[in-house]
């Protein structure tokens, strides 16, 4: 599979989008003025889009947050979702960002779960939608970083006295 990154919501991206949110699921305010300062991520199969993404940075959560994932029913069970979900996480983490969020039907909770990510039920963004968070540091012998449900986090690496 390939993919490519776009600075604008691109029409592989819209595509996806229309079918998945609004043919499949009802929505009917798919596209937003998020997707004017989005980095678009669309994954191809051949020269068949099949999955697609959008990430950017959000100063009220201080963080990156990922949004509109989407993947065409023919590719739904072929870890499409999980590989767009890597990528996603790499351009965070090439953009210095450290904290991934996203919004996930409760119906895909299970799904983000298995990718790390951790369930914040305490905050909702909407009906049936959770928040979901994950540290995108990447884990080395020499450095990690766990974030707690408290928000707390403890980091590891070279030991240091008090």
């Amino acid at each position: 599979m390939e993919v490519k990154v776009f600075k604008k919501l691109s029409e592989e991206a819209k595509i996806i989008r229309t079918k998945v949110f609004m043919e499949e699921q009802g929505f009917e305010n798919e596209f937003d003025e998020k997707d004017n300062c989005s980095i678009h991520i669309v994954l191809f199969d051949s020269s068949n889009p099949a999955a697609t993404c959008r990430i950017y940075y959000s100063e009220e959560r201080q963080c990156y947050v990922i949004g509109r994932l989407a993947v065409l029913k023919d590719y739904c069970g072929l870890i499409v979702g999980s590989k767009l979900l890597n990528v996603a996480e790499k351009e965070i983490r090439n953009r210095n960002g450290n904290i991934a969020e996203l919004s996930a039907q409760l119906r895909v909770i299970e799904f983000y779960k298995k990718n790390g990510f951790e369930e914040r039920l305490c905050e909702w963004d909407g009906p049936g939608m959770f928040k979901m968070i994950k540290n995108t540091f990447e884990k080395t012998p020499d450095f990690v970083l766990s974030a707690y449900k408290d928000n707390a986090a403890v980091m590891e690496g070279s030991k240091v006295g008090r």
